[in-house]
């Protein structure tokens, strides 16, 4: 399994100043302009005209078989810790 310094070091995120990410203080490269909130201009409108589709069985909700959800636990949001090298 990669982890984070793994992923951090590859050449395609050479330049990534991964503290100020992480701290959200670094500007996207580009920013859509919208003209509300709910504006999708931005996206093709075959994408935005296709007919919803719900990707499970709502009766596996009820009662999961087999249940992938056993030891879980919820965890609020934890900050991403950097380590610099």
């Amino acid at each position: 399994m990669v982890n984070f310094d793994e992923i951090t070091k590859h050449p395609w995120f050479a330049g990534i100043d991964w503290t100020a990410l992480a701290e959200k203080k670094l500007s996207p490269p580009f920013k859509p302009k919208i003209k509300k909130n709910n504006d999708t201009s931005n996206f093709d409108a075959l994408f935005t005209q296709e007919p919803p589709q719900e990707s499970i069985d709502a009766g596996d909700l009820v009662s999961p078989s087999p249940n992938h959800y056993t030891g879980f636990t919820y965890q609020d949001i934890v900050p991403v810790t950097v380590h610099n090298t």
